[in-house]
């Protein structure tokens, strides 16, 4: 389908820099639409006409005084959603054609409060499409580190919720093994390293936020370089990716046996191998966010978001 006809906007923040925003609006650009973006934080909107707006973290504008117009999507990417904040997010998604989430949770608790537009599940993707040139090498680099974890472990959950990511983070540090991780998000400037420190890496360890049943993007991203992850146990990973041939799993809360799988897969190389590159070939087969903006893009000029799924295959 030949997508340069299609006039899009993305909305997000600017500043911080944010990671799905800019991965997304340059997912629209890649598959050759004529792609816009507009920050969320400022208090004019572009006035022109699109075919379609997408907005990512609508709670930061909704306040705005103008508002383009076009077909509006709206991505709630909050994987807990406090009931505070759905004071918040139900008047922008009512104002809304259509609402993406990233959680089904998310999905209910909009229905539970009243949200009259269309709900669907959206899972994160990869952004990594820019490396595509630089996978050879990145296979090819040496493993300094037994494992690695990025991710945010500071934040991305309410505060009545234990934070699981500490958890993962100081049984790593327990482990005595020779890792990369982060308690707090890399630096923003630095976000272009993740690949590399990937690839040094002989297997990624991640968590959903609280034992969540969403994926995070960390996770997308170490598939896409072609490492292999140690992921807990989540019903909507398993819809995607088989464990023990796409992912290694560890039970929800069992950082102590997540340790362990490490040093266990660490004496097998050539499974770990096998495994990495298995989620490799179906992340970039199934799962960049040029998948998932083709998946929009077919849907809304189909007309017919009602049918709208995300599948392997």
């Amino acid at each position: 389908m030949d997508y340069s006809e299609v006039k899009v906007l993305v909305i997000h923040p600017y500043y911080p820099a944010h990671n799905e925003g800019w991965g997304i609006a340059n997912a629209f650009k890649n598959i050759g639409c004529n792609t816009f973006t507009a920050d969320s934080n400022t208090w004019d909107m572009p006035q022109d006409k699109y075919d379609l707006i997408f907005e990512v973290d609508s709670p930061t504008h909704i306040f705005n005084r103008y508002y383009p117009k076009g077909f509006n999507i709206n991505y709630v990417m909050d994987g807990f959603l406090p009931i505070s904040d759905f004071y918040y997010y139900i008047p922008r998604s009512n104002r809304a054609d259509v609402t993406f989430c990233l959680n089904r949770e998310t999905i209910y608790n909009l229905k539970f409060h009243k949200c009259t537009t269309l709900s669907y599940y959206l899972p994160l993707a990869s952004r990594f499409s820019y490396i595509a040139h630089l996978i050879e090498e990145f296979r090819n680099v040496g493993k300094i580190y037994d494992f690695a974890s990025v991710g945010n472990f500071k934040h991305s959950c309410p505060n009545n919720f234990p934070n699981t990511k500490t958890l993962v983070c100081n049984a790593l540090r327990e482990s005595w093994l020779n890792g990369w991780y982060r308690r707090s998000e890399m630096e923003y400037w630095q976000d272009s390293l993740i690949p590399l420190i990937y690839s040094q890496a002989k297997v990624a360890v991640t968590n959903s936020v609280n034992d969540a049943d969403l994926i995070t993007h960390r996770t997308f991203e170490a598939m896409t370089v072609g490492i292999p992850v140690l992921h807990n146990n989540i019903l909507s990973l398993k819809e995607f990716f088989v464990e023990g041939e796409d992912y290694i799993g560890f039970p929800n809360g069992d950082y102590a046996g997540m340790v362990l799988k490490v040093k266990e897969y660490l004496l097998d190389l050539k499974e770990l191998e096998r495994i990495g590159r298995n989620g490799q070939i179906k992340t970039w087969k199934y799962h960049m966010w040029e998948h998932r903006v083709k998946f929009i893009l077919d849907c809304f000029i189909d007309n017919n978001f009602r049918d709208f799924s995300i599948k392997n295959g």
